[in-house]
């Protein structure tokens, strides 16, 4: 591999994001958020001038701020200065409540700065598409049934309400006929007017 002097890097957030199982990214865990540890090889090998690293912000969360204290640690000692900071799209022209954190890591002794906000003067749908597809959009029957296979807790944490009833009948019938529609003999559209979705 040719030697390069900016590596940007990161590492699929699912095992650290609130809606995911948070199941973490300690190294050898074998959870899809450890392979942070694999970029390791990179930085070690090349040692380029620059590095740029961006995640969900619940990786300095209290659950995983250790592990991130362990990333920064190693890239202290392989003479990195390092410089974190939680930025949130909106700050930056973009209408997006999007917070992510951020990591510049700079080889020798320089220093860094992260931009400062800038008003925001679009809003969202000053950027949407006027006419979309309907195939980019999801049916109510797949909302219905990804909705269903939530955990009680992450529906919880976005405020989505249906009746425990309707999510046993729905997972129980998806489970007695696989193959078929996930409703079984009952509609999908019945299960959502019990959910509440219909009027």
């Amino acid at each position: 591999m040719p030697d390069f002097q900016l590596f940007t890097y990161s590492f699929p957030c699912t095992d650290i994001s609130n809606a995911g199982k948070q199941q973490g990214l300690a190294e050898d865990s074998g959870t899809r958020s450890s392979l942070l540890w694999e970029c390791r090889k990179a930085i070690v090998e090349k040692h380029p001038k620059y590095l740029l690293m961006e995640n969900v912000k619940n990786l300095v969360s209290d659950k995983f701020l250790p592990y991130f204290k362990q990333w920064l640690e190693f890239l202290h000692h392989e003479g990195y200065v390092n410089f974190a900071q939680v930025l949130n799209a909106k700050d930056y022209g973009v209408p997006q409540n999007r917070e992510r954190i951020f990591v510049v890591s700079i080889l020798g002794n320089e220093w860094y700065n992260f931009p400062k906000p800038i008003p925001l003067q679009k809003r969202l749908k000053d950027i949407l598409e006027p006419n979309v597809d309907e195939k980019y959009y999801l049916s109510d029957e797949k909302v219905l049934e990804f909705l269903c296979q939530l955990t009680d807790e992450v529906r919880s944490q976005y405020g989505i309400s249906i009746p425990p009833d309707v999510i046993e009948k729905y997972r129980k019938q998806a489970a007695e006929s696989p193959a078929t529609d996930p409703a079984g003999d009952e509609t999908i559209e019945d299960l959502m007017m019990e959910a509440g979705w219909y009027d």
